[in-house]
């Protein structure tokens, strides 16, 4: 799941967490699109440098909040 997280925030460009409320026909024509790891949780995050998403952090295991806190610390030392 941490992937998944990492791999969405990424390629969406915004934390998961932010994304709760994506309309699921969006969320269905990316995975009809190719994009099988599309995870809509909190607990990823993209990570920046300067303008340019060059990556994601993900975490899973706790609670949602605790997720997005832990990635949202780690992408902040990234």
């Amino acid at each position: 799941m941490a992937i998944d997280k990492a791999y969405t925030s990424a390629i969406y460009r915004r934390a998961t967490a932010d994304m709760t409320a994506m309309p699921a026909e969006l969320l269905a024509a990316a995975r009809h699109a190719g994009l099988h790891d599309v995870l809509v949780r909190p607990g990823g995050v993209p990570i920046h440098d300067g303008e340019a998403v060059v990556g994601g952090i993900g975490v899973a295991g706790a609670a949602p909040e605790r997720d997005a806190d832990c990635a949202v610390a780690g992408a902040a030392v990234s």
